[in-house]
C-alpha cells in the first residue's frame, strides 16, 4: 500500500537531511528547478490525457474504483491549496479540504484521512466530500499517515498512533522510536524509514517490538510496499538503482539500473512504476528492463496505476493519464 508522503506520496515521501528537508520535497523542488520554469509549461505529451488542470504543486496521489485524489501544497501563485479529487474520466475537480499545512493524505473506509501540521491536527473527510471531521488536535511533530481496513495511523513525536475507523481514543502503537519519515502498511506490518540513523523498521500494526527489515544502513531517496515486498531507490541522479527485497532479511535484488531519482513510486501486480520528473517509468517487479510509459511529463511528481492506466500530477498543476 502507498506510503504518505510519504506517502503520501509516498509512499510521497522521506528522507529528511540535516536542514530538515524530507526527499520527496527535495525532489520536488529538484525537478521543480528543472528548465523549462518561470511559468512556462510544456505540452501534455501525445499519449496522455488531461484530467483536471490549475492546481498547486499537486502530490500524494491516490486512486480508488472511480476517482483520484490528491493534495494541494500551496507553495506557488496559482491554484488552492488543501485536499482535492477529480473522476478518472476527468471534469471539474471537487474541493474536499481547503488550507494550508496538508502534510499526507490516505483513503479507507469512505473516507479520506489527512494530517494538517501546520495545526497539529488528524482530519476526516467523506470521500464524496462535506464537512471535515478534527479526529486530534494539538498534536505535534505529524509528519506522516496510512491506513488500513481496520485503523487510521500516523507519525508524531510520540512515535506511531493509532486509531479504529469507527471512533475511539488514539492509542500509541510504537513509542520511544527514532523518528520516523514515512509510514506505510501492508499484511498487517507497519513500515518506516528513519533518515537519522539509515534504518528501515517495521513491526506489526497491533505493536510490539520493532525490528529492522535490512541490516545495513541506507540512504534512500524513496521507498514503497506493496503485496510483501520493499522497492527503494538509492544512488545519484543517473545511476540511482531501483532495489526489491522480498522479505526481511533477503538480499535486495535489482530491479533497474542507470535510473535518475524517482519522485514517488506506484506498484501493480506485474510492473512497479515511478517518475523522475521528465517521465513516468515502468519495470516488472521480478527485474527486468526500465522503459519509460511516458515522457515529456514537465516535472512530474505523484503517480499511481490502476487495471489500465498510469496516473500522475505535475508541477505545471496537471492531473494526467495514459495507457500502462
Amino acid at each position: 500500500m502507498r506510503t504518505s508522503a510519504l506517502v503520501s506520496s509516498a509512499f510521497t515521501l522521506l528522507l529528511a537531511t540535516a536542514c530538515g528537508e524530507s526527499p520527496s520535497k527535495r525532489a520536488i523542488r529538484e525537478v521543480a528547478n528543472r528548465p523549462p520554469d518561470a511559468g512556462v509549461v510544456l505540452p501534455v505529451p501525445a499519449n496522455a490525457t488531461l484530467l483536471a488542470a490549475g492546481q498547486n504543486v499537486p502530490r500524494n496521489l491516490i486512486a480508488d474504483e472511480d476517482h483520484l485524489y490528491w493534495m494541494n501544497e500551496g507553495l506557488r501563485a496559482e491554484g488552492k491549496p488543501g485536499i482535492f479529487r477529480v473522476a478518472k474520466s476527468g471534469g471539474e475537480a471537487q474541493t474536499l479540504w481547503e488550507g494550508k499545512g496538508v502534510e499526507g493524505i490516505a483513503i479507507a473506509n469512505g473516507s479520506v484521512y489527512a494530517i494538517i501540521s501546520r495545526e497539529e491536527q488528524v482530519i476526516r473527510i467523506p470521500k464524496a466530500g462535506g464537512k471535515a471531521e478534527v479526529l486530534i488536535s494539538q498534536h505535534s511533530g505529524l509528519s506522516a499517515i496510512a491506513a488500513d481496513s481496520s485503523n487510521v495511523y500516523w507519525t508524531s513525536e510520540e512515535g506511531i498512533i493509532r486509531l479504529p475507523h469507527q471512533g475511539g481514543t488514539p492509542k500509541p502503537v510504537l513509542t520511544g522510536l527514532v523518528p520516523p519519515v514515512g509510514l506505510s502498511i501492508d499484511k498487517g506490518t507497519l513500515y518506516w524509514y528513519s533518515a537519522i540513523d539509515g534504518k528501515v523498521m517495521r513491526a506489526p500494526v497491533s505493536g510490539g517490538t520493532p525490528r529492522r527489515w535490512f541490516e545495513p544502513e541506507l540512504t534512500l531517496h524513496q521507498y514503497f510496499v506493496d503485496n510483501g515486498e520493499f522497492f527503494f531507490a538509492l544512488g545519484s541522479q543517473g545511476k540511482v538503482e531501483i532495489r526489491r527485497a522480498s522479505g526481511a532479511g533477503s538480499a535486495p535484488a535489482v530491479v533497474a539500473g542507470g535510473q535518475n531519482i524517482p519522485v514517488d513510486f506506484a506498484a501493480d501486480s506485474s510492473n512497479i512504476y515511478w517518475t523522475t520528473g521528465d517521465a513516468v517509468m515502468k519495470a516488472p517487479r521480478s527485474c527486468g528492463t526500465a522503459v519509460a510509459v511516458v515522457t515529456g511529463t514537465d516535472r512530474s511528481i505523484g503517480v499511481a496505476v490502476d487495471q489500465s492506466s498510469v496516473y500522475w500530477t505535475d508541477r505545471g498543476g496537471r492531473i494526467q493519464k495514459a495507457p500502462k
